[in-house]
């Protein structure tokens, strides 16, 4: 019992950067350019912290907020140009 509380003791993630990554997906739905900002901002929270950070449940959620984020103003520049094309046609 005491080689899993040990190994439990070593495995550490950095909550900013988990936390960084977590409002980074939520804002990312919403307002891209904040999510975006939050999953760079905990790219590199944890990159710093890397000697420390063991696990990178920080780091994954993080990159995956940038993925959202990009995604999603990606698809908000699709719909406003369809919008806007729709719009210039319908005149």
């Amino acid at each position: 019992m005491e080689n899993t509380e040990m190994k439990a003791a070593e495995q550490t993630y950095c909550k900013p950067a988990f936390i960084l990554g977590i409002v980074g997906i939520v804002l990312g739905l919403f307002i891209p350019i904040l999510g975006l900002g939050c999953g760079i901002a905990g790219v590199i929270v944890h990159m710093v912290n890397k000697e420390t950070c063991t696990l990178k449940r920080g780091l994954i959620l993080s990159v995956i907020a940038i993925v959202l984020s990009l995604a999603s103003w990606v698809i908000g520049a699709m719909m406003i140009s369809a919008m806007m094309n729709t719009l210039s046609t319908a005149q």
